[in-house]
């Protein structure tokens, strides 16, 4: 049986309290909060811990919203064999990152982070489609001091690294990274290339002093390519349509260009809803259920950690490899 505590709840988390409660299959031990008192939208059957470590000692896994808490703390649950859902990624530093990869390796246990972005629904369009032959991601984020002042830059990568690898598992060979100081000591822009073994190339840039907030994301393959508009729910694919194809109609299709090969069109594919952190949660939920370690998410968790790990080394301007 699978018992669960849940670390540094707060009104805003009360769902994810019912979420397991709720879950017939889950033994919900009970939870602590960030003011140490029980949750008002909560009902006394699911039980409130004062201190975390009563907590700790009475479950194998842990959904972690504590933004507070220190890696070691962490790197303990992970080697006392606790299988480990962590919320907040957003202040990983390079040292957290190696931290988690390789004691999550170690102790050979599901460390999943809460990455929703690969769950979101627009990406069904991606089903049946052979790899990607180039990746382009650019995330820009409007100036904020705190994360300026934080000195990090590759945990707002993290995210998209887990979505790169779940649209390309080969292996990863080469990595360029470098980071730009724009009128201030603290990296605010920062690019990373991914050279994979199939010869996909992913490209990803992170602005922390930009003006807006934009996610833009662009998947080619041989005749086409999809431009995801995460922020505004957009997505479009872009394709070359040759002279000579019969099966393909071109009546539902905006023409962008001709030439005297085929047309380059564009259509839009509608999408209604926003990526979700809840799905991240119920996939770890139904691995933890299974009673194993699920290998696929493990390694993709591990792979986000330590390629993450890697980009900062180039950053920082610790060596090529």
């Amino acid at each position: 049986m699978v018992k669960i505590g849940i670390i540094g709840v707060s009104s805003k988390f009360a769902y994810v309290v019912k979420l397991c409660s709720q879950n017939s299959k889950l033994q919900l031990v009970g939870y602590t909060s960030s003011t140490n008192k029980p949750i008002q939208d909560l009902l006394a059957e699911e039980k409130h811990f004062t201190e975390p470590s009563e907590l700790i000692s009475q479950v194998n896994t842990l959904i972690w919203l504590d933004s507070t808490t220190s890696t070691n703390e962490l790197k303990l649950q992970l080697a006392k064999g606790k299988a480990l859902f962590v919320y907040h990624t957003k202040n990983l530093t390079s040292t957290d990152i190696e931290t988690l990869a390789s004691t999550a390796q170690e102790a050979n246990v599901l460390c999943m982070l809460n990455f929703g972005l690969k769950y979101y629904s627009g990406f069904d369009v991606l089903k049946g489609h052979e790899s990607p032959l180039f990746i382009e991601l650019s995330n820009e984020y409007f100036y904020d001091e705190d994360r300026i002042r934080s000195q990090q830059i590759v945990d707002l990568m993290l995210e998209n690294l887990d979505l790169i690898r779940s649209l390309e598992s080969s292996e990863l060979k080469r990595v360029f990274a470098t980071g730009v100081k724009v009128s201030r000591e603290e990296v605010g822009i920062a690019n990373a290339r991914l050279e994979f073994a199939n010869g996909c190339v992913a490209n990803l840039t992170v602005n922390r002093i930009g003006m807006m907030n934009s996610h833009y994301l662009k998947i080619y393959y041989h005749d086409f390519y999809y431009l995801f508009n995460i922020t505004e729910k957009k997505i479009d694919k872009i394709y070359f349509i040759h002279h000579d194809t019969k099966s393909k109609s071109t009546d539902l299709v905006a023409a962008i260009a001709e030439d005297r090969n085929g047309i380059i069109a564009m259509e839009h594919i509608p999408i209604t809803d926003s990526p979700t952190s809840e799905e991240a949660l119920n996939t770890f939920l139904e691995n933890s259920i299974k009673g194993k370690v699920d290998n696929k998410n493990l390694h993709e968790s591990k792979w986000v950690l330590n390629t993450a790990a890697r980009i900062s080394k180039k950053i920082n301007f610790l060596g090529d490899e």
